[in-house]
This record gives structure tokens, sequence and C-alpha cells, in this order.
């Protein structure tokens, strides 16, 4: 069974949180911001599609990117609000294809698993989520991941 859970939030320094679980629970402290971990933490702080939409639209018509279709992406969090991350700071949103350049497609896919877009990197994010939680890996060290190479993580610890 898998298991539904939250985690409660005290934003001060440290940060102590409560996980919630059917199987278990776990108080830890983290230094740092934490705004939220989890499916029922981030739907709460989830921006809206509205927003996010928007902001994607607008990136979107940044130089740097050639396909303008909105449906093949998905406005990111770089940071993901699993690890941390900022919910509505711009600066942790992006636009990330759901496929290629080559092989663009959409949030319906089907999409294979050699294709390296918005699902391998929300795989890692959850594996990098499941490892904290685990006590396995610090946020720091999972942020850390996220910022300077998720696909390397990905390649040796998801697809294995």
């Amino acid at each position: 069974m898998k298991p539904s859970w939250a985690l409660f939030v005290r934003l001060t320094a440290p940060i102590q949180f409560v996980l919630l679980s059917s199987l278990t629970s776990r108080s830890h402290t983290f230094e740092g911001l934490l705004w939220a971990v989890g499916p029922v933490a981030t739907a709460t702080i989830r921006p809206p599609v509205s927003y996010t939409n928007a902001l994607k639209k607008q990136q979107l018509r940044g130089v740097r990117f050639t396909d303008k279709n909105p449906a093949h992406y998905e406005e990111d969090h770089f940071i993901s609000l699993e690890l941390g991350g900022n919910p509505r700071d711009a600066k942790n949103l992006w636009p990330e294809m759901w496929g290629t350049p080559g092989t663009p497609l959409t949030s319906r896919g089907p999409v294979p698993p050699s294709l390296v877009g918005a699902k391998a990197k929300d795989k890692t994010e959850t594996a990098l989520n499941t490892a904290v939680c685990n006590g396995t890996m610090t946020l720091q060290e999972a942020q850390q991941i996220i910022k300077t190479d998720w696909f390397k993580y990905y390649r040796d610890h998801v697809l294995t």
C-alpha cells in the first residue's frame, strides 16, 4: 500500500516538521527554508494554472525557445516544491519540454522512458524526495543534485 502523507511546516529557522504517514510518523529539523514536502502539502502551495500558464507563455517568447507551442512544455519548478523550491518565484519556474526538440510531445504522452524531459525530471525529484524523507540524503544534498546535474542522478539511480 502506498502511504498518503503530508508535511506540516513551521517557517522559522531551524525548520521543524512532522511527516505523517499511514506507515510512519517522524519529526525532523532542517536548517534553512523549506516550503513543503509531499503530495498533500505541495497541493496547498502550488500556484494556480492560470499563473503558471501565463508565465510559461511569457517565457516562451524568449529567444532561446525555438518551439513556441505551450502544449509541448510543463511549467516546471527548477527546485521542486517537494525539495523546498519557491512555488511562485519566476526564477524558480521555467518551461521544460515533455519530449525533446526532435520529438515534441504533450503531457498526454505517451512519453517513452528513453526521452529525457519533464517526466524524467519528475521521477528524479520523487526519488530525491524519498531519499530525503528516508534520511539517506539531506535536503541540501538533494537540492544540489537538482542544481548541478539531475540527469546524472536520473541515469545512475532512477533508471537502474
